[in-house]
């Protein structure tokens, strides 16, 4: 097996495969449903417990993609989203 270049691996799954992008996964599918819920005409608690159950599902996605993404642009991206979760929440 050749070795992989610095481009091939932040575009390419442990297949060899071009992985820039991919179906949503569970987490993130959530955070949009829960999102979109928030915008909702509700009380004030409701709004909030919903925006914080999204964040959640939005932070899980985060630390998933930056420990097991299939290649480095996607472990760069749940880091971006991580730190702007934090900063922002902060």
């Amino acid at each position: 097996m050749a070795q992989q270049s610095l481009l091939d691996k932040f575009t390419e799954n442990k297949d060899g495969k071009f992985t820039l992008f991919q179906a949503p996964n569970l987490p993130i599918i959530l955070w949009a449903i829960f999102k979109a819920f928030s915008y909702l005409p509700v009380s004030s608690n409701s709004k909030s417990g919903l925006e914080f159950i999204s964040t959640s599902f939005l932070f899980v996605w985060a630390y998933l993609e930056l420990t097991s993404g299939v290649n480095y642009s996607r472990r760069i991206l749940g880091a971006v989203v991580l730190f702007v979760l934090i900063v922002t929440r902060f």
